[in-house]
């Protein structure tokens, strides 16, 4: 019986090629994951303005009631920002952040508990009151043209606070109690509601886009082309 005849392989050129591989991808991994971070902060950034704003105030849709944002004067949808920074070697170091320099963007994030969030509800600081502007004295844009201590102080504006007939005149969560202007004959004209606090809804929803299934899958296929570009770059591509 004839003895068996083992074919015997070296795999030293592939160890060999694998290791110059890794060398040369290493010099690229940086800067490839560095542009999918940028890719990643840029989509990150449009899906929140996206996702939580409906487009600009107008009259029309100024309910607050709904879901989304509304811009008015745009501070707060065009305050988002991105970057990408290196600490240390390689990936470990790079780090993306996408922020917001905006002062409010928190509460709209979380919310306050009153309208189930997480952050207390808003009181005043100084004085008894909040004041709530009334479309009367907003612009087109839903920003309001005098403060309501502006319109108190005011010899041009016959102003006086009125307490609505059936609901609470005492600055309550329902007050009925308003700066109103005088307009003669009988009319008034609703310029700012007191209230002794305000509850606002979370609706930025930064965080639940980050955390979705979307933006998951958008992520990991950004690694895996950054991946691939740096152990395979095109032909003519820098290395």
């Amino acid at each position: 019986m004839p003895e068996p005849f083992e074919f015997e392989f070296d795999f030293t050129e592939m160890v060999e090629y694998t290791e110059s591989l890794s060398k040369s991808a290493g010099e690229r991994f940086e800067k490839e994951f560095s542009k999918a971070f940028k890719r990643i902060g840029s989509k990150t950034r449009a899906e929140i303005v996206d996702r939580g704003f409906s487009g600009a105030y107008s009259r029309r849709n100024s309910s607050g009631n709904d879901r989304k944002l509304k811009n008015r004067s745009g501070n707060l949808s065009q305050s988002f920002d991105q970057l990408v920074t290196r600490r240390g070697n390689m990936l470990r170091g790079l780090e993306l952040r996408v922020f917001t320099s905006s002062p409010y963007a928190r509460v709209h994030e979380l919310g306050t508990i009153g309208a189930g969030g997480r952050l207390p509800d808003i009181v005043p600081i100084k004085g008894k009151f909040l004041t709530i502007p009334m479309p009367a004295v907003l612009n087109p844009s839903g920003i309001p043209e005098f403060t309501a201590r502006e319109l108190i102080e005011s010899s041009l504006v016959n102003t006086f606070f009125f307490n609505s007939a059936g609901n609470d005149s005492g600055g309550g969560e329902d007050s009925g109690l308003f700066l109103v202007e005088d307009l003669g004959n009988g009319d008034l004209n609703f310029l700012y509601r007191l209230v002794r606090k305000v509850a606002i809804k979370p609706r930025l929803g930064a965080r639940k886009y980050f955390n979705s299934k979307e933006a998951r899958k958008f992520r990991e296929e950004e690694y895996r082309a950054a991946i691939v570009r740096a152990f395979f770059p095109k032909k003519g591509s820098a290395a």
